[in-house]
């Protein structure tokens, strides 16, 4: 991630107005199943029409504002 760090970094000095939110995996459960799909694909780019198997559920709980528990 170092690399990512130093340009986040760089991003973070130019002259506009920049706010950086943390959200936990739970917050947005969508995105992270994407993000763990991406990365355990070899695939360096994958252009999606419907939603990968098991995204549509949380896509509709999301929709819903059901919460997310932790395990």
């Amino acid at each position: 991630y170092t690399g990512l760090l130093c340009h986040i970094k760089e991003l973070m000095v130019k002259p506009w107005t920049l706010s950086l939110i943390h959200s936990l995996r739970e917050g947005n459960m969508c995105a992270d199943m994407l993000a763990k799909m991406g990365s355990n694909s070899r695939i360096a780019l994958l252009e999606l029409e419907d939603p990968p198997p098991g995204l549509e559920a949380q896509l509709f709980a999301d929709a819903m504002g059901l919460p997310v528990l932790r395990d």
